[in-house]
């Protein structure tokens, strides 16, 4: 598993990325160092995620509880135009952590198929698709 953590600051909940530094019930990020003094901000605990250890096609690093979208290459590949009516290529999950791994949850309330998977797990998905990150549950 990757190193890094992302939190929300105590000040301004502005979102920081680096290590996680905890001591009792505080939690700081950081992120450098000056002079052999840490760079550090107090995060709070509530908010802190571990990363994925995995990037979207932007190369943006995700983490627990961020928001993507899961482009299926292999149903745009076997289907093509004739995909059946109503079945989408590209849908929004949440990814969390569950039974010692990575997964995604559906996480669209806005389509019809919301109340059908919104309790359905998934393994985390890694082969011929596109992830997109589209935003956190912690914002």
């Amino acid at each position: 598993m990757n190193e890094f953590w992302k939190g929300n600051s105590k000040e301004g909940n502005k979102e920081v990325q680096g290590y996680l530094y905890r001591i009792w019930e505080d939690a700081y990020i950081l992120w450098s160092m000056t002079n052999g003094v840490p760079n550090m901000i107090p995060v709070k605990p509530e908010t802190l995620r571990p990363a994925v250890d995995i990037k979207d096609e932007h190369g943006v690093e995700l983490y627990k509880g961020d928001i993507i979208f899961v482009t299926d290459l292999t149903m745009r590949e076997f289907f093509g135009d004739n995909l059946p009516q109503g079945i989408p290529y590209r849908r929004k999950y949440e990814i969390i952590w569950q039974d010692m791994s990575w997964k995604i949850k559906y996480a669209d309330d806005t389509d019809e198929y919301s109340e059908l998977f919104s309790n359905i797990v998934h393994d985390f998905p890694l082969n011929n698709v596109i992830l997109e990150k589209v935003g956190s549950v912690y914002k």
